[in-house]
């Protein structure tokens, strides 16, 4: 069994698995995992962006995300264009959970495009709120929301240039003057609980999230949705 990008788990099996041909344009390697990926965030995004919504609300690892994500996977696997694909040989299985980060940027990204970038705002983390609502005892994805703590404080230190990455197309100048101004908000941001390898995929990701709970204003909604 092989990890694909953290998204994807493959087993032997290649049964009722199709090939991502389709997807692609050619049989898929392990090295397109990160194109399958966002390939499949996107999908999602437009084929359920209400569940979206109401996804990136709940706290990551919390009892209401779960059940929201058990009750829409079988939805969520027409993305795949089956629950099992063929890839190297081997049969991909979709774990949702894992698809948060990049379904939320690419979420922001279609925001972004229809409703404009918004003014910078200085406002507390949407999930602080969430979390003093929660129910005493229950858990949490910790580290998470130590990522989008992270994610918080580069949006909230730097709103005009992190707008300006989740905008930009990957690899043009635009995504490298956005990354070079970002910076030196990095490290004073950057806690001892994150450990990420901070890749400009890595940073685009860990800015999506918040930037899109900012924009939303989402603070009050999300602690209403874990009562």
């Amino acid at each position: 069994m092989f990890a694909l990008g953290g998204m994807l788990l493959a087993t032997s099996s290649v049964g009722v698995a199709q090939r991502l041909g389709t997807r692609i344009g050619r049989e898929a390697e392990q090295k397109d995992g990160p194109v399958l990926i966002n390939q499949i965030a996107e999908c999602v995004v437009d084929r359920q962006p209400g569940f979206v919504r109401r996804w990136l609300g709940l706290l990551p690892g919390s009892v209401a995300e779960r059940a929201l994500i058990k009750g829409m996977t079988e939805d969520m696997s027409t993305c795949l264009d089956s629950p099992a694909l063929v890839m190297d040989g081997k049969q991909i299985g979709f774990k949702p959970a894992t698809l948060r980060r990049p379904v939320a940027l690419a979420y922001v990204r279609k925001e972004l495009r229809t409703a404009g970038q918004g003014p910078a705002r200085d406002v507390a983390p949407w999930f602080a709120a969430a979390i003093a609502a929660q129910p005493a005892g229950e858990k949490i994805d910790a580290t998470s929301i130590a990522v989008q703590d992270f994610g918080h404080c580069i949006a909230t230190r730097a709103w005009g240039d992190a707008l300006g990455l989740l905008a930009a197309e990957p690899g043009s100048p635009a995504e490298r003057g956005a990354i070079a101004r970002l910076k030196p908000v990095l490290g004073p941001c950057l806690t001892a609980d994150v450990k990420l390898t901070l890749t400009v995929p890595t940073i685009r990701e860990v800015i999506a999230e918040p930037v899109h709970h900012i924009l939303s204003d989402a603070p009050a909604t999300a602690a209403a949705a874990q009562r």
